[in-house]
Parts: C-alpha cells; structure tokens; sequence
C-alpha cells in the first residue's frame, strides 16, 4: 500500500505553463492524498506492442491500462530503443557541457523564442532559501521542421515553435540529438497506438493529433555538491 500526501504552500517556479499569461512564480496552498494499491512502480515489457499478432499487442494494452488507471507510471523495457543511440547521447551531453561557458552562453535559453537552448546552472527552478535555482545546467530542443513527416508542412500553432539552436563547435550534435529524438517519436506513436487499444478504441484513434509534437527533450548536468548542502533541482 502507497499513500502519496502532496502539500504546496510556497512560491514555486512555473517553467511550462503560463500563469496570468506570463512565465513566473505562483503561490499555490493545497492538500490532496492518494492511496494507492501499489508498492513497486510497474515495468512493463512492451515488445509485444511490435507484434503482427493483435492478441500479443492486447497483453500490453491490458498492462498499460492497469498501470495508468491504478499507479499513474511506469517503466518500460524491450522497447528497441538502440542502447548504442542512448550512449551516443550521452556523449554529446558530455561534449557540450565541458565547453566553456561563453560558447555554452552562445544558445542562452533566454535569448531563444522558442524556449530552447542552454540553461546555465541555477539558471532554473524554485529559489531556495538563498535565492539559488536548480543545481543543474541543461540543454533543451524539441520537434522543429527539419523533423516533420512532410518537410513542407507549417506549423498550424507557431507557439514555442521554431528550429532548434545548435552548438556551433560541435558539428555532430544535431544529427545525434535530432536522430534520438526521431527514434523515440517513432516509438512514442507506436505506444500510444497501444494506449488506444488499452481503451478499447482503434489503434489509429490519436494519430491525427500526433503529426507536430510539442514536447521537447533534454540533457542536463549534475555538478557534484558540498555534503549537506540545501540545492534544488
């Protein structure tokens, strides 16, 4: 048994969604518990949402379903994803963070229309008790129009919508990140084909509204901290 008690009652940094139309703090008070009837968060193996057969692809489903209705989360695993892909990424990340911080500063988040870029450390998140951000430095992009389906298409909503900034002294970076990113679409369409299964609707229910994602990814940087030390993030 697992009851998760959530208690707000603090300025808190609202990096995703405006609030009274603009990026920024919010104070929010409330008190919600949940008791689930879970101890263990499920993993789930998704190989089967790969198979012809739809029975084997409706064992997932059954799993999906259950996760989501019962916990909320999950982990997956057998999902095909290229471990060598993951690594490479990795890499990347390494590579971008030991550049200096002026050429990291070049593609400032800020500075970016479309949210994107470089955030320095303690350049985001909740402030602590002095006034420090995250203990993190990261790099975010997301969908831009190099990968849609169709290179013509225009975005409909151009909201956060844009190309993606690269780093100059890393000529490699785009194709990695850009090809990890299309690896995991591919995938996310694929699952959520098996969502709908799970709700006993057409695997093709949410396809039409997945041409242009708007989510983005992300590295990010843990420099290690002092022991005992207060940091968020």
């Amino acid at each position: 048994m697992s009851t998760t008690t959530t208690v707000l009652d603090e300025n808190y940094w609202c990096g995703n969604n405006k609030i009274n139309g603009n990026f920024g703090t919010n104070t929010v008070s409330s008190e919600d518990s949940i008791v689930g009837d879970f101890d263990t968060i499920p993993l789930i193996d998704v190989a089967g949402i790969f198979n012809p057969d739809i029975s084997e692809r409706k064992k997932v489903a059954a799993q999906l379903y259950d996760a989501c209705t019962r916990v909320g989360f999950f982990y997956i695993e057998n999902h095909g994803i290229s471990q060598d892909l993951v690594n490479a990424v990795f890499d990347c990340g390494k590579e971008f963070f030991a550049l200096s911080f002026d050429e990291k500063m070049e593609i400032y988040i800020n500075n970016m229309p479309n949210y994107r870029g470089y955030t320095p450390l303690g350049g985001s998140g909740s402030s602590g008790p002095d006034g420090q951000g995250n203990a993190n430095e990261a790099f975010d992009w997301g969908h831009d129009a190099k990968l849609n389906d169709d290179p013509n298409d225009e975005f409909i909503d151009t909201h956060m919508r844009g190309d993606n900034p690269w780093p100059r002294q890393l000529p490699h970076f785009e194709a990695v990140l850009s090809g990890y990113y299309r690896t995991l679409r591919a995938f996310a369409r694929i699952l959520a084909r098996n969502v709908a299964l799970s709700l006993d609707l057409d695997e093709s229910y949410f396809e039409p509204v997945l041409t242009h994602p708007g989510c983005s990814a992300l590295v990010a940087h843990y420099p290690p901290q002092k022991s005992g030390s207060r940091i968020f993030g």
